[in-house]
């Protein structure tokens, strides 16, 4: 099916009632809907667009099969291509790869001249643009109406609740779960049968943006699909899909639908199990009481060294680390304290999107955090943190707490507009976790390095390496021979965003944990950091020269 659309096609979702399980095995030949757009630019035939593109068609087969999805762009503008493919989670790389050859084979043939164009197979999608696609958001639509199409299953009502219900948790988990890649698949049961679904996104935008997609898509499913034994929902950002077969070589959980309805024997069981459980509970408890008791002495040992780790370890209080120092930062690698950030970095995201209430911490900084026996980060001294109502974004205050100045060893992990004028926001958390990661990067402390000979700032310092291209030189030299360049100068990218100076350039937390994650992704040059203003240390040496002398008097006023 090929289209010539008017529509952006950055803001269409098309809706495909299909009968998949009439179909034979899947094939790279499944080809679903291809889309020109017919209300952008045309480029000419040999032109620089032209040849951009074939180039971008031709790398994009190989390099998308490596981790199934890539985003890339060639030429420079106004003949710019930017690309994007796209593989279902569950094929392999050979399959991935055929895919995207054929579709992009067939894209560049069908849509000669258009410069922007989509087209959409079982196994994958490609999509060329001569505009930028990362800043481009999805707008429900659907293509076409076949509402007249024979209807398969009876009860639609209750198959209506039970996919909605499968779908539901099929977006959660591709938006949130960073292991899964943006891709979820499971099943669920309907009477006699099973209900096969997947739920995928392009990995170039961030959860909250995938599980809107998801959300609205599924909710386009569940209208049009619902009385049907199959049906997929394909757009530039996201897809769902469901079956009564299998259809996936995932491996899948078995979901189980809520039942509000029960009869009073099962009831009755419930209840007395819950009695008996309650008994249980009470010996359990009382014959661990003391074992807790005097566990938690030794726990909170551990916790307290762990930390006492993670501040003289990972930052160090000079510049200049003694053989000490480094005998004891050779404990702590880089995926240690990589996954220290990752783990900070999804508290705040809990505490900020998650939690039922939005939760400012405000203080976030090294001495804050404390590491379980397995290193695990939590977060803690909630107080001086703020609750925010569920449409408040951010608020002031006339009582500026927190790091900043008062305290030597942890200066500068406080927001430069809270410090000077009390406004905060979960953008305020960020910066101060933009700092941690520039500190466990360089294994450096904030506020001893201003002191240093470089004379400036950890952020400024950090800034101007940055700028002249020169960011390896802020890493610490001994992670450096442990672990890999690009992820610590990936991570020294993530803190630059996080402590831009203006609370709007920042990221959110959901932003930084997806960046932090296992697949790579686009990130924008970062800006200017607060405080980055260096100061020049003066350091005066003795001089035989005689000192002057100032014949002015200074009265002393004091009070009666």
């Amino acid at each position: 099916m090929i289209l010539m659309t008017t529509i952006d096609l950055n803001l269409v979702m098309f809706l495909l009632i299909i009968p998949f399980s009439a179909l034979p095995a899947i094939t790279v030949a499944d080809h679903l809907v291809t889309a020109c757009s017919n209300n952008t630019r045309n480029y000419t035939l040999n032109s620089t667009f032209e040849s951009n593109l074939k180039l971008l068609l031709e790398n994009l087969p190989s390099i998308t099969s490596l981790t199934g999805f890539n985003y890339t762009s060639v030429g420079e503008p106004p003949a710019k291509v930017y690309g994007q493919a796209l593989c279902r989670g569950d094929v392999n790389s050979s399959s991935c790869q055929a895919c995207v050859e054929k579709a992009s084979q067939e894209i560049f043939n069908d849509c000669r001249n258009y410069e922007d164009a989509i087209i959409w197979y079982e196994l994958c999608q490609v999509h060329y643009s001569f505009q930028n696609m990362t800043s481009l958001y999805v707008y429900t639509g659907k293509y076409p109406d076949w509402d007249s199409q024979e209807k398969f299953l009876s009860d639609p009502k209750h198959f209506s609740d039970v996919l909605i219900y499968l779908m539901t948790n099929l977006s959660t988990e591709a938006a949130v779960n960073p292991s899964k890649h943006m891709f979820a698949t499971g099943a669920i049961k309907f009477r006699s049968e099973t209900v096969y679904g997947h739920a995928q996104c392009t990995r170039d935008i961030i959860p909250d943006d995938c599980q809107t997609c998801l959300t609205t898509a599924s909710a386009e499913l569940e209208a049009w699909c619902s009385s049907r034994q199959g049906g997929i929902i394909v757009s530039r950002n996201c897809d769902v899909r469901f079956e009564l077969y299998k259809y996936y070589n995932a491996s899948s959980y078995l979901l189980t639908y809520p039942n509000p309805k029960g009869s009073n024997w099962k009831i009755g069981i419930v209840a007395l199990a819950a009695c008996a459980l309650v008994v249980v509970i009470v010996i359990v408890i009382g014959s661990c009481i003391a074992c807790l008791l005097k566990e938690r002495g030794q726990q909170r040992g551990v916790e307290r060294s762990h930390l006492a780790l993670l501040q003289e370890l990972a930052c160090p209080r000079g510049v200049t680390m003694t053989d000490e120092d480094a005998e004891r930062r050779a404990l702590l690698d880089w995926e240690t304290c990589y996954n220290i950030a990752s783990g900070i970095a999804r508290g705040l995201l809990y505490l900020h999107e998650d939690s039922r209430l939005r939760i400012i911490h405000r203080d976030l900084k090294p001495s804050n955090v404390l590491l379980d026996h397995e290193m695990v980060a939590k977060i803690s001294d909630f107080g001086m943190a703020r609750i925010f109502c569920e449409n408040q974004n951010k608020a002031n205050t006339r009582r500026v707490v927190g790091t900043f100045t008062s305290d030597a060893r942890n200066s500068g992990y406080m927001a430069p507009e809270y410090a000077m004028g009390g406004l905060f926001s979960v953008k305020s958390d960020v910066f101060s976790f933009g700092v941690i990661l520039l500190e466990m990067a360089s294994g450096k402390r904030s506020s001893g390095f201003y002191l240093s000979e470089h004379g400036q700032t950890l952020l400024a310092y950090a800034w101007r390496l940055w700028n002249e291209g020169r960011e390896i030189e802020l890493v610490d030299p001994s992670l450096m021979d442990r672990s890999q360049t690009e992820g610590i100068v990936r991570c020294i990218h993530v803190g630059l965003l996080c402590v831009q100076e203006d609370p709007a350039d920042r990221p959110t937390m959901s932003f930084v944990v997806l960046a932090l994650g296992s697949d790579p992704i686009a990130l924008p040059q970062p800006k200017q950091p607060a405080f980055s203003l260096g100061k020049m240390v003066p350091i005066y040496k003795s001089s035989p020269t005689d000192p002057s002398v100032n014949q002015m008097t200074v009265s002393g006023v004091v009070p009666r």
